[in-house]
Parts: structure tokens; sequence; C-alpha cells
């Protein structure tokens, strides 16, 4: 996939994808996330103690998408677990600096945003309502809660969000802080902006494909206004 500026993309797209845990906020900040995959370990132990093994991730989402195959009633009682602990990790998480500018200057830009998350929903709309952030956001498509398989590296998700929106994929763009975004980005045929917020993050995402790579969500509310209001100037040119 080619390399793109920033500008370059939001003077071509005509919607945004947006990742939740990172870009949005660090959503296990007050609560870490090991907690939740021990208590998941803990009911592999009891009810299916064959897949343990396959449960080595300390990121929860991560180790329910190792596991693969398990029985229906020990998923859904690890999903129960999952979904209480995001639900109590929201209530202390902690906002991404620049991304309510983003998120502003995408209202602004009548640039529509749709959360495309491997987190819980009502988790994610918990977050949106504490922060007020619910009003910018257009729609949320969060993990299929019955199939792990479906989260993100899988384009499911994406191609949900392309298809409410009804735009070309190649006029989307998501912005994510994982590899299994890009990925999900490049499968589905959407445009991608990497964020790395840790080192080493960078040459990872270009690795995988990325159009563009930042360190800071405010770079990216500066070029939505810098290039809304080119085409808005332009439009006004071409109209008078």
């Amino acid at each position: 996939m080619s390399r793109m500026s920033v500008d370059a993309i939001f003077g071509t797209v005509r919607a945004v994808l947006l990742d939740f845990d990172g870009p949005v906020c660090a959503a296990f900040a007050g609560y870490p996330s090991p907690q939740i995959t021990d208590q998941m370990r803990g009911i592999l132990s009891r009810a299916f103690p064959e897949a343990l093994s396959r449960c080595r991730h300390r990121y929860p989402l991560h180790a329910l998408a190792q596991l693969g195959e398990v029985p229906r009633q020990v998923h859904d009682e690890m999903e129960q677990v999952i979904q209480q602990g995001e639900l109590r990790a929201v209530e202390s998480a902690t906002a991404t600096p620049g991304t309510t500018a983003f998120l502003s200057a995408c209202r602004e830009g009548r640039l529509p945003v749709i959360i495309v998350t491997n987190n819980y929903e009502a988790a994610v709309r918990r977050y949106l309502d504490r922060m007020r952030l619910t009003e910018y956001i257009l729609a949320v498509v969060a993990r299929d809660t019955s199939d792990a398989t479906r989260m993100k590296p899988h384009p499911y998700l994406v191609h949900r969000a392309v298809d409410h929106l009804g735009v070309p994929a190649q006029r989307c763009v998501l912005v994510g802080d994982s590899d299994t975004d890009i990925q999900a980005a490049v499968t589905a045929g959407t445009l991608s902006i990497g964020y790395a917020n840790k080192s080493g993050k960078d040459r990872q995402f270009r690795r995988l494909g990325a159009n563009s790579v930042v360190a800071d969500m405010s770079i990216l509310a500066a070029a939505v206004r810098r290039t809304r209001k080119a085409t808005s100037s332009s439009a006004d040119r071409t109209n008078g």
C-alpha cells in the first residue's frame, strides 16, 4: 500500500473509522487488563484445562483470540468476565491527548466518525458518555461477542462500518494503534493511519502497509482542519 501524507489522506476520504483503546483513550489505565486475563485463566483451569496453554497473552482480547475453539459455555463465561472488566476499566480510562480536538475537527469538516473496535460496545458507549463524546460519533461497531474470530485483524468489523456509511472502502481511513488495525484496513481496502503511541510501532506499521503514521493525535486534528478548509474554499470558488 502506498505511503501518503495525512493531508493527502484527509483530502481524499469521506469518513473516519477510529479504533477505541489507544486512539480514543487508554482503556485500562486505572484497571490493568492482566487482572481480566487472570480470571479467564481461572475459568479455563476449572472448566477446560486443555486450552490453558493457549491463553498466553496478558491482554484479554488477544488471549481470547488465541484460544480458538472452546466449548460455548466456557466462551460465554469468559466473555462475561471480559465485559465486566471492560465496563469497570472505562470508569478510570484516561483520554488520549489530541483526540477530542480531532473529533471536533471531523465534525466541523462534516467528516463522519465510526468507532471500530474489538472492545465491548457497552463499555465504549459508557466511556463516550462519561467524557461527553457521544455527539461526535456516528456509530459504534464493536466485537461480535458470540464469535471471537471476527475481531480485527479479520476485516468483518471494518466491512460493517463501511456498509453502514454507504461509501467505498477506499474513501475511508482507519486510525488505529495496533497491528490488527492496520491488517484489517489493508484486507478491507480502506486507507490506514497508524497511531504509534509506543517506540517501534512506526516501523512495524509501515511494514504492515499503513499509508501514514503519526505519534500525536493532534497532528490529525490539524490535518483535517487544513484539508477541509481547502476543500471548502475550492468549492466556494467553483460555485462562485
